[in-house]
């Protein structure tokens, strides 16, 4: 029999695709040869998430503390029975044997292994979520191993955030960056494991400018635990986020373009690359620290 897995998914309010992922997990459950405990960790949903979540997996629980995924995957970890953890968003769907492909990349050692992200949407997708793919997770490709993951999916054993500690709990994006990035920096290595494989749901339009608010957000929560406030560079380092984008991301991005086939072309490339870092920058300007819900 091989390692029972403890599965994490934060939720908030998205009830339809949190049971097309149990539905697919139900299939990999029959297909382990071990035991997998499925967590589903509300964040207040409204729509019928928690009780679908209630009815389906087997842990469920409500926690709205802050609204945040990173509260979420801190109170699955302290839940989960097994050594083996796999942290998945919600927007992924594992394909057939990722756990095992999973277990087995991560081998005995001190790891963490992301599975590889392809996109669930190939026949009409947008320019943006076109752009959304090749801005996003590393790939095999890459010519240097990564010092970050975004936790889509986080492969472990329970000895890594025994020896890191959990994720900022109160920043609504980056946490996982900076987790694994700390996890990295204590010498933990860091994986992509080609045979895991989920389909993921990139963002069109809307959804990506909104990513993009988000994650100036994240970002201006680690400026102020880092700086300990704004400080007089507060302004230079947010009016770069409205230049356009760097030769340097230009190029890394036009290379993932090439690789991965998305067919966009440099002028769509180089303006919603603007777009997006501009958006970045409003999220440094507008978003709201988040705070303690009452």
């Amino acid at each position: 029999m091989q390692n029972p897995v403890s599965i994490i998914i934060p939720i908030l309010n998205d009830w339809k695709r949190l049971e097309l992922v149990l539905d697919a997990l139900a299939l990999e459950s029959q297909q382990y040869d071990g035991e997998v405990e499925v967590i589903v960790v509300d964040n207040g949903s409204t729509d019928g998430t928690y009780e679908l979540a209630m009815e389906r997996s087997d842990i469920a629980i409500q926690e709205k503390s802050y609204r945040t995924p990173y509260i979420c995957r801190n109170v699955g970890l302290k839940r989960a029975t097994h050594n083996f953890i796999i942290l998945l968003d919600v927007n992924c769907i594992p394909q057939h044997g990722f756990i095992e492909h999973l277990l087995k990349c991560i081998g005995g050692g001190h790891k963490i292994v992301a599975a590889k992200v392809i996109p669930d949407n190939t026949v009409n997708a947008s320019i943006f979520e076109r752009f959304d793919y090749i801005n996003s997770n590393p790939r095999e490709y890459d010519t240097n191993p990564p010092k970050a993951l975004p936790a889509t999916v986080l492969a472990f054993f329970r000895q890594v955030p025994q020896k890191i500690g959990l994720f900022i709990p109160d920043i609504r994006s980056l946490a996982d960056i900076e987790w694994t990035s700390r996890a990295y920096k204590s010498g933990i290595s860091l994986e992509v494991c080609q045979k895991a494989t989920v389909k993921y749901r990139f963002k069109k339009f809307r959804p990506l400018i909104k990513k993009g608010r988000r994650i100036g957000g994240g970002v201006k929560a680690r400026w102020l635990r880092e700086h300990e406030g704004f400080g007089w560079r507060w302004p230079f380092f947010v009016g770069k986020h409205f230049f356009p984008p760097s030769f340097i991301f230009f190029k890394f991005l036009r290379l993932r373009n090439r690789e991965d086939q998305t067919k966009l072309n440099l002028l769509q490339i180089f303006l919603i690359a603007w777009l997006f870092k501009i958006y970045i920058g409003l999220g440094l300007l507008f978003t709201p620290i988040i705070t303690k819900v009452s």
